[in-house]
């Protein structure tokens, strides 16, 4: 039988982070162990807050680096990990203090540096707004939904257990 597939996430703040093992390819799955004594192809993602240490902890280890939302954090990226898979954080909220993400007017310039840098951009991810209920995030949703067609990327990560209804 063909091994299961399965996406694990590293926190920031956490040891899952430095415990990741080292992919053998980047873009590859790494194999990794379960209880049964069966394998998983696990494919490896970093969401949160993105600093220039972090990617030079990770580099190698993380498949996909999504939370992406700044000039710097793109080229430490494309300096450390040549032709990363990204998802750009989009900060499609009102209350831009509320949340981490590249302005939405900003976004077309962050997706054609991080192209020109050689990083692989599949799409963005976005967070809806902590107060109002899971109806105040649909407009962001639908913001953040309108950027990843318009650009014709393949990825359009929204929502939590309290706004996921509305992100679908």
């Amino acid at each position: 039988p063909s091994p299961t597939r399965r996406r694990a996430h590293a926190c920031p703040g956490s040891s899952a982070a430095a415990a990741l093992p080292v992919s053998s390819e980047a873009g590859r799955p790494t194999r990794c162990p379960n209880a049964d004594g069966s394998a998983s192809e696990a494919f490896f993602h970093f969401i949160g807050g993105m600093q220039t240490n972090k990617v030079r902890q990770l580099a190698g280890k993380v498949d996909v680096f999504e939370s992406v939302d700044r000039e710097h954090v793109v080229r430490e990226l494309a300096r450390r990990a040549a032709g990363a898979r990204v998802l750009v954080q989009v900060q499609a909220t009102a209350d831009a203090a509320d949340k981490a993400g590249c302005p939405v007017e900003q976004v077309g310039d962050l997706v054609a540096l991080a192209a020109d840098l050689g990083l692989r951009v599949e799409g963005f991810m976005c967070v809806g707004p902590t107060a109002g209920g899971p109806e105040a995030a649909r407009l962001p949703f639908r913001r953040t939904r309108a950027l990843v067609d318009a650009l014709g990327l393949a990825v359009c990560s929204m929502g939590m257990t309290g706004d996921l209804e509305v992100a679908v």
